[in-house]
Formats: C-alpha cells, sequence, structure tokens
C-alpha cells in the first residue's frame, strides 16, 4: 500500500508520471553529523546541473521526437538517465510551475527526511486535492492530500490505530481466508499448460480489493466470487479503481484544462471518487451505528477492527470514511502490482525460490495453522518481499518539498523546493549496492553485511519518517500471508520473455504475467 503523492509532471505526454510518493517501515537511526544547512559559500540553486531551458519552450523540446536528447526516454528511465549524465544532484526545470530537484545519493535523502519536521510537506494530486475542497469538504484531511496540522492531527489518529503491531495481528486469520479463497480461485483459473491467464492481474487486483476493504471497510465484499456481477457495485470496484488512476494520470501530467472546464477525464474521476465516498459512507456508518449501540461491557470485551478503534478514539465518521478512501485508492494497485513482481521474481529465480519453500517446510509444520508467530519465523519470506520492494519496486521515488534551505552537495537549495528521492536510481546503483541487479533476499539476512546496501537510506520503498505510508504494516501482512500460502503448495515458473512495464502512477506490467502455477 502506499500513500497518494504527485510525481513528476510535465506538459510533454512523453515525460509523464515521474516520481510518486512511497511506503516502507524503518529503523533508520538519523546521523547527527551531517551539515545540512545552507552556508554563505554555498553555490546557488541556479547553478545546480541539470539540461537547461530555453526561452518559451523550456525543456519541453527535449522530449520531442526527432529533436529532443531525451524523447524515448521513458517515464520509468527518466530519473536514472537525468543522473548519469548530470549526477546525483539533478535540477529539471522548464517543464513545471516550479523547479524539480532529483537526488539519487543516500546522504542527501537524508538530508530530506532529516530536516522535513514534524509536519512533512509533500505535493499532493491536485485532482484529487480539488474534489476534496469542492465536493467534500468534510475529507480535506485526507493523509494523501493533506499537509500541516491538519494532516499531523489525523496522522496521529490513524497511527494509534494502523502502525501498532498488535491491531495488525488481529488481521491474520481473516487475510488468510481470502489469500485461501484467491488460490483456490486461481488454481481453477490455469489452462491445460498449468498457466495463469492473460489478466491475472486483475485478479491479483480482486484478492488486493477484498483483503484491504476489509481492513478499512471492516467488511467482506465478495470480490474473489466466482458469480460476481459485474454490474453490481462490488462487481464495478476494480474497474472504478482503475478509472480513478487512470484519470488521475491524464489529468495530472496531460495538457488538460479540466480546472477551467468539466472534461470527460475530470467527470469520469468525479464519478469513481463519488461512488467510492458515497460505498465507504455508507458501510462506515453502519459501523458507527453497531457501536453505539454497544454497552460499554461489550466493548470491552470484544476484539475491535482497526475501523472500530478509528471511530472510538476520533468520535468521528468522517475520519473513518477518509481512512477507508486512503486504504483502498493506496492498497488495491500498489500491493497488487507489488506482489505481482514478488511472484515474477521467484519464478525466474528457482534457487532463491527453493529457499524459500525450504523455509516454509521446516518452519510450517503440516495441518498447523498460520498464525503471526509463524509469520514472525518466515525471515527468508520476508527477505523475498524486501528485495523484491529494492529490485522491483511499484513507486520508483519520494517526494518532499524542503522545510528549510539546504546546503546539498555545495549547492544551497532553497526553502521550498520539491524534491524527488530517486530511490529506484540508488537501488539499482553498484555504488550503493553490491550485486543491485541480482534478486538476493539473502542480502537482508543476518551475516550478508557484504551484500547490504551501503546505506539503510537506499531502500526505503514505504518513506521514512512522520509521513511513512500509514498503510505498511497491512500491505506487508498481505504479501506474507499469500507468499507463504501459495509457495508453500505450489512452484512457480517462468517460459516467457522478460515482461514489459510501464510507469503511470504506479509502475505496473503491460504483459501478461503468464506464470505456470504447478503442485509441489
Amino acid at each position: 500500500m502506499g500513500t497518494l503523492a504527485r510525481g513528476l509532471t510535465a506538459p510533454a505526454r512523453c515525460a509523464n508520471q515521474q516520481i510518486l510518493a512511497v511506503r516502507l517501515r524503518s529503523t533508520i537511526t538519523v546521523s547527527p553529523t551531517l551539515d545540512e544547512a545552507a552556508t554563505p559559500d554555498s553555490r546557488p540553486f541556479s547553478e545546480v546541473p541539470g539540461p537547461k531551458p530555453v526561452p518559451i519552450f523550456g525543456n519541453i523540446w527535449r522530449f520531442i521526437p526527432g529533436i529532443g536528447d531525451l524523447a524515448g526516454i521513458t517515464p520509468y528511465d527518466l530519473p536514472g538517465e537525468l543522473v548519469r549524465r548530470y549526477g546525483p544532484v539533478v535540477k529539471l526545470e522548464g517543464l513545471f510551475t516550479t523547479p524539480r530537484l532529483f537526488v539519487a545519493d543516500p546522504e542527501c535523502v537524508q538530508q530530506v527526511f532529516r530536516t522535513e519536521g514534524q509536519w512533512p510537506i509533500r505535493e499532493g494530486i491536485s485532482s484529487i486535492d480539488y474534489y476534496y475542497k469542492h465536493y467534500r469538504k468534510n475529507l480535506e484531511f485526507s493523509l494523501g492530500t493533506a499537509n500541516g496540522e491538519m494532516w499531523q492531527k489525523f496522522r496521529s489518529t490513524v497511527n494509534q490505530v494502523a502502525m501498532q503491531p498488535r491491531n495488525v495481528k488481529v488481521y491474520v486469520e481473516p487475510i488468510d481466508a481470502v489469500s485461501e479463497q484467491f488460490i483456490q480461485r486461481i488454481q481453477s483459473l490455469r489452462d491445460e499448460n498449468l498457466q495463469l491467464p492473460d489478466d491475472f492481474l486483475t485478479e491479483m487486483k480482486k484478492w488486493a480489493g477484498e483483503s484491504i476493504t476489509y481492513v478499512a471497510l471492516d467488511t467482506r465484499l465478495g470480490l474473489l466470487e466466482d458469480n460476481l456481477d459485474p454490474q453490481s457495485e462490488t462487481g464495478r470496484i476494480i474497474g472504478l479503481v482503475q478509472d480513478v488512476f487512470e484519470s488521475m494520470a491524464k489529468l495530472e501530467f496531460g495538457l488538460s484544462p479540466w480546472k477551467l472546464v468539466s472534461t470527460p477525464t475530470w467527470r469520469k474521476l468525479k464519478f469513481a471518487m463519488d461512488v467510492f465516498t458515497e460505498m465507504a459512507t455508507k458501510r462506515v456508518d453502519d459501523v458507527a451505528l453497531r457501536l453505539a449501540k454497544m454497552s460499554k461491557e461489550e466493548l470491552e470485551s470484544r476484539q475491535l477492527s482497526v475501523l472500530e478503534r478509528l471511530l472510538i478514539n476520533s468520535k468521528d465518521p468522517a475520519k473513518g470514511v477518509a481512512f477507508a478512501l486512503d486504504m483502498m485508492l493506496a492498497g488495491i494497485d500498489t500491493t497488487a502490482n507489488q506482489t505481482s513482481f514478488l511472484l515474477y521474481l521467484l519464478a525466474t529465480n528457482p534457487d532463491q525460490q527453493r529457499t524459500l519453500q525450504a523455509e516454509l517446510d521446516r518452519e510450517w509444520a503440516p495441518g498447523a495453522p498460520l498464525t503471526a508467530a509463524l509469520l514472525e519465523r518466515l525471515k527468508y519470506t520476508r527477505a523475498a518481499i524486501k528485495e523484491s520492494l529494492r529490485l522491483m519496486p511499484v513507486v520508483t521515488g519520494i517526494l518532499r518539498t524542503s522545510n528549510q534551505d539546504l546546503n546539498m552537495k555545495g549547492y544551497h537549495i532553497p526553502k521550498g523546493t520539491t524534491t524527488i528521492c530517486s530511490t529506484y536510481v540508488m537501488c539499482k546503483s553498484k555504488e550503493f549496492v553490491p550485486r543491485p541487479d541480482d534478486f538476493l533476499p539473502e542480502r537482508w539476512l543476518p551475516g550478508n553485511e557484504s551484500l547490504k546496501p551501503t546505506s539503510p537510506f537506499v531502500n526505503i520503498p514505504f518513506g521514512f519518517g512522520p509521513r511513512m505510508c500509514a498503510g505498511k504494516r497491512f500491505a506487508d501482512l498481505e504479501m506474507e500471508v499469500l507468499c507463504a500460502k501459495l509457495l508453500r503448495k505450489y512452484s512457480l515458473e517462468w517460459h516467457h520473455p522478460k515482461p514489459e512495464v510501464q510507469q503511470q502512477l504506479f509502475v505496473t506490467f503491460t504483459s501478461p504475467l503468464k506464470i505456470t502455477m504447478k503442485e509441489r
């Protein structure tokens, strides 16, 4: 799961959709020795390396086929190309209202997070922000769009329920049940060669959607039912999620007058958001009514869900709705895509897959239930997930707006600069990661220090600090449970060329994920 964040924007279509906000746990200790304050001898911001804009056309011309020197560079590869040409601190201007600063150095990333303060500033997605401010004013404190004190107050409430390990453990059994239903479903979807279908990624989104809505709305929606009516509210959810993200990408990164006039893309986004908001409101109201009818003794004697705890703590159903929307919008596509990357990497790395299966055979006795204690013992499984987040992350960078002037690599970076921490570039760099192109889960286990990144700030897929992804623990749980259950029963193989990936708001496969799934 992840937080909603605005990535690289550009009027040029090929310069679209660059960097987003990400998610990750961290036990990183920030060094107190960095000299991050701007000094009088810092070189001015105007001298930060980067492609120089020209009058009127800025840097847009660079992306025009047959003319520009960045034409043909995909959004996925653009940060790495900029770093290759200009170094680890790159300024890109002439495409946006304000310059963007790309940093691909762990020391610089550490500076960004060290100085973000109590209220980290992150540029949100303007279309969603506009929707809340003009149509759902009671939800303006959404974690995806709010900043400042409004954001901090809501985040504190969410942290009390979503970031506590004891609250997450409650969901092991229901997430296990969802994963079991999903595995039974995909088993029946295999063809005569035991390959998964072309639309397997859509099935993954149904699994992720069923899992996170159980957390966010305290109910099973039925996304994995065999006879699901595609025209029902539940049957339309995955398509509406797709509409939201496709519309956001077009509105944020394309040439569209949506802020001036209502366009078809804006209306599609608004319709989808209306459906989600009304669905969440109805279910949150049902939970609030249920709580209101319970006595104090009943409340104290039962295991409360995350949504119930949030409603009791905040005493505001609107906060439950905002929480549910944040979790659903940020936790369906991201978790589905990241888990698909994990399964592909295991299918194409049989030695690592066998090591993971050996761990499962050793730690998980036949017939024993899957428990939180068992998941804690699956160290290689968790390492494989972490390695997939490094090697094939669903989000490629972290966006922040600097809260103070900085001296970064000798350059003065003024307060208010939009900075993109290009974590994917660092994770694929030999300078920071030994054997960066290899899938090596063992690099994250004790005793393999020679394989670890040079800094913990190289690989922070869920972010870091106060604004770290609020849904991180649930995303981890979903991936751990599905990976353990699937690999315990099946072996995965890949018999096709390397699949294509594309970055829109999130990185996703654009080729069919035709994994072969054989009984062990």
